[in-house]
């Protein structure tokens, strides 16, 4: 997926008519935003950034930090799980971050920015790194279950298909 506003206009369309599929659609213009600015030349950067910034830290509000996912994220929690509460903590601390980027965006120093601006970038692409990398190894743990339990059919199916021919034999 190409990094541009009307993509980015896409995933939040998306988020709110199929809160499903957002997900990879977001990790798909987040990739594409990283791949843009890890092979970029100076004036174009200097052009483009802040705008880009500035989208994508959009997209990230309007999907992620939106009421709708708030609600959602509240609604499927255990307030008596500790777990929960602090998985709770984190997602307020990373919607804070993602508001503080879009408030400082047209101010910062875009080659020497202020510590505050760096952490709080580096704290929203941390934690979206790590939910990702969580989501691949649940995949993971779900494509080895369902061929675990594809394999246990077949054995069953060929148990039974067994079982089926003694009794036509002992008959």
């Amino acid at each position: 997926m190409i990094f541009n506003k009307a993509n980015c206009d896409c995933v939040v369309q998306s988020f709110l008519n199929d809160g499903i599929h957002w997900v990879d659609n977001i990790d798909k213009i987040l990739g594409s935003y990283i791949q843009k600015y890890e092979m970029i030349d100076n004036d174009v950067f200097k052009n483009d950034f802040r705008n880009d910034t500035r989208m994508i830290f959009k997209v990230f509000l309007d999907t992620f930090g939106s009421e709708l996912s708030k609600t959602e994220f509240i609604t499927c929690m255990d307030v008596t799980d500790i777990d929960d509460q602090q998985e709770y903590d984190k997602y307020l601390t990373v919607v804070k971050n993602i508001q503080y980027v879009l408030n400082h965006i047209d101010t910062v120093d875009i080659h020497n920015p202020d510590k505050d601006f760096e952490l709080n970038c580096a704290y929203v692409f941390s934690y979206f790194n790590k939910k990702n990398h969580d989501m691949n190894e649940l995949t993971d743990t779900m494509k080895n279950a369902t061929h675990v339990l594809d394999t246990l059919k077949a054995t069953i199916e060929d148990m039974a298909a067994t079982i089926s021919q003694i009794d036509n034999n002992v008959k």
